[in-house]
């Protein structure tokens, strides 16, 4: 199958993996235990649902939060103390933000002033002054080299902090990208000098 199928093709191909002899077994199985395992019906869309790029992203976080938890669960079970020690002693939003803020504070005065500097600056900025907004459906699309990695960060703690949000949750398309992104955000190592 290729990268890019039609959502006829894909139905047709979930439609004929469910007829094959192991996918009923697994289906009688999974139903002998859970009794409750397929929706009564249609489940509805969240009412912020109404264009298809809105519905893309609802879908891609459902199905991130779903094998998130299949991971989490997975390691309830085989690990407790990594749970335990996952779910204890976790910084709030704010102190999270105070560090951030002062890490950026500290950096700044350090980089040199280029004009590619002054760029990453008015994208942080932007990015800080648009926190303010309601929560919603958010795009930061600026070129490689242009400082989204922080400047995202900074507009996720700020925007939390101002309506009181728990969490950030990042999600990144590629693993490379994913390695330098917890790079960048871990203590001690973000806010690495730009020149």
């Amino acid at each position: 199958m290729g990268a890019f199928v039609r959502e006829a093709e894909l139905k047709g191909f979930i439609a004929d993996v469910r007829l094959t002899r192991p996918a009923q077994e697994a289906l009688v199985l999974a139903r002998s235990v859970l009794a409750d395992i397929e929706p009564p019906g249609t489940i509805p869309l969240p009412a912020w649902v109404q264009q298809p790029r809105e519905a893309e992203f609802f879908v891609r976080m459902l199905f991130s939060a779903l094998v998130d938890a299949d991971y989490l669960d997975t390691e309830s079970h085989f690990d407790a103390a990594r749970r335990v020690r996952r779910s204890s002693d976790q910084p709030d939003i704010r102190s999270l933000r105070d560090a951030f803020d002062a890490n950026e504070k500290a950096e700044a005065a350090l980089r040199p002033d280029t004009p590619v500097n002054r760029v990453r600056a008015e994208v942080l900025a932007s990015c800080l002054e648009s926190a303010g907004h309601a929560p919603g459906l958010f795009r930061l699309t600026v070129p490689t080299g242009g400082g989204k990695t922080r400047a995202g960060l900074a507009f996720a703690l700020h925007h939390a902090r101002r309506h009181a949000l728990r969490r950030v949750v990042v999600a990144v398309p590629y693993i490379t990208v994913t390695e330098q992104t917890a790079r960048e955000y871990r203590p001690g190592a973000g806010g690495r000098r730009r020149s």
